[in-house]
């Protein structure tokens, strides 16, 4: 089961533009049934997915993972085809982590995430859930726009 929290977003966020699920599959280049199952909390999106849909309803990732209530970079989509960021992925969250000076295993511990489950993100091995992605991206202090290069460094760091 899927964080009930993204469903509403993602449904909130398809709201803003007035799209219909239709249309939104048919853009993005993906199943309708898919787009359901991710706005009524059966499944969620891959990375690769996510961020393409935070880009086309024009929203920050963070937003739709539940970092915030507001969106973003809202009202205008940037959408401007199939390209997706996410490659830069397990190489920023790997900086991440070492920045903070922790090994996998303790991020692991800390998080209770299995040390494998680390690692195989930090290779690009493995995806995390978007549950797991909020909770990293809020344990490391980062954007999740940024590890998904949607946002350059300098705007990684949550203020405060």
């Amino acid at each position: 089961m899927a964080d009930k929290a993204f469903a509403s977003k993602l449904r909130k966020a398809r709201g803003f533009h007035d799209f219909t699920q239709g249309e939104v599959a048919r853009e993005l280049y993906i199943n309708q049934n898919n787009l359901s199952r991710y706005e009524t909390s059966v499944t969620e999106p891959d990375i690769e997915t996510l961020t393409r849909l935070a880009k086309f309803y024009g929203v920050t990732v963070d937003w739709l993972i539940g970092h915030g209530d507001y969106p973003g970079r809202l009202c205008e989509s940037s959408w401007d085809g199939l390209e997706t960021f996410t490659h830069d992925f397990p190489k920023k969250l790997k900086t991440a982590r070492q920045k903070k000076g922790l090994s996998q295993d303790k991020v692991a511990r800390i998080l209770g995430i299995p040390q494998s489950n680390i690692a195989k993100y930090e290779t690009g091995k493995l995806e995390p859930s978007i549950t797991t992605l909020a909770k990293l991206t809020m344990f490391y202090d980062v954007k999740a726009d940024w590890l998904l290069g949607l946002e350059d460094e300098t705007a990684s760091l949550y203020a405060g």
